[in-house]
């Protein structure tokens, strides 16, 4: 077998250990006794295995950061925030063009996929963010206001669903209208203004007065739509979004928006990743960082409902 062929799995049979024994040796990482890490280092020279060498920092200081597809303005803030984290640690974050097994951690916001082989620490970033308190917050802000017909403009994705979840549960409608009906006001699609103003034009369509956006560029695009078809936000919808960049308060009207703060949540899961990776958990298990909070700012682009007033 030619040695670039070579994998954990390959080097697990060949000392007779586990592939998350086989990681710990390699990651030097966890508690192995003597006698097995022997085996392994045995059948790493036996077979010849070697790590890439495009990765030449040490394993263990290896993090993997990742990305969505198509992110929201606050992922990517995030990212950046958990990628200045890293390295103030001491360790070095990698991107999943250059991440592999020899990474001590796996960090996204939707389930990686994983490398054949890994055994490390996995966090899920959505995980780190209290979205369904901040949406929670916002619907009965909404509905504080007067407004029961509320729509949601969302993605695929893992923020989408916890988005679906949180508007189901906490809508001012709920219990009043069936979860097929609601549901009629979930619109989900693209993470971009175009997207976000055709999504916009729908629920419009379908009499909503108010409309939460889950990425920043989606709710650019729908105040561009209610703009376009000569109504004014918030006198005939409000809206309202999630993330926060700086350009929020100058939308005009300045956005209401549910913020998540970048750094708190790199924060939280650096913790709870750094402890993984120090041995204090099982590999392969998945991190549980602490959620940081997700802040309702409330602005001028929400009113009351047409006919509150």
């Amino acid at each position: 077998m030619d040695n670039r062929d070579i994998r954990l799995p390959d080097l697990a049979r060949a000392a007779g250990v586990s592939v998350a024994t086989v990681s710990r040796v390699l990651g030097g990482r966890g508690r192995v006794a003597d006698a097995t890490a022997a085996k392994v280092r045995d059948a790493v020279e036996r077979l010849g295995y070697s790590r890439s060498t495009l990765l030449p920092e040490s394993p263990s200081r290896l993090i993997a950061v990742l990305l969505p597809p198509a992110a929201a303005g606050w992922q990517v803030e995030t990212a950046a925030a958990l990628t200045h984290a890293v390295a103030a640690a001491g360790h070095v974050a990698v991107s999943g063009s250059a991440a592999g097994t020899a990474c001590a951690a796996w960090l996204g916001f939707d389930a990686p996929e994983l490398p054949d082989g890994y055994a490390g620490p996995v966090a899920h970033l959505g995980d780190a963010v209290e979205i369904a308190s901040g949406l929670g917050d916002a619907l009965r802000h909404l509905a504080a206001l007067g407004h029961r017909r509320v729509g949601l403009v969302t993605q695929d994705g893992a923020l989408g669903a916890a988005c679906r979840d949180a508007f189901l549960a906490s809508h001012p409608s709920a219990g009043h209208v069936k979860p097929a009906d609601l549901a009629r006001w979930i619109v989900p699609t693209a993470n971009d203004e175009s997207a976000g103003g055709r999504a916009m034009r729908e629920l419009l369509d379908s009499t909503c007065t108010a409309v939460v956006c889950s990425t920043d560029a989606q709710l650019f695009g729908a105040l561009d739509a209610v703009r376009a078809v000569k109504l004014s936000v918030p006198r005939d919808v409000s809206v309202l979004g999630i993330g926060d960049d700086p350009r929020m308060p100058f939308t005009g009207p300045a956005a209401t928006m549910v913020r998540i703060d970048p750094a708190a949540v790199a924060d939280t899961v650096l913790r709870s990743v750094l402890a993984a990776i120090a041995g204090s958990g099982e590999p392969g298990s998945p991190v549980q960082p602490a959620a940081a909070p997700a802040e309702l700012i409330v602005r001028s682009s929400t009113g009351p409902a047409r006919g509150v007033r």
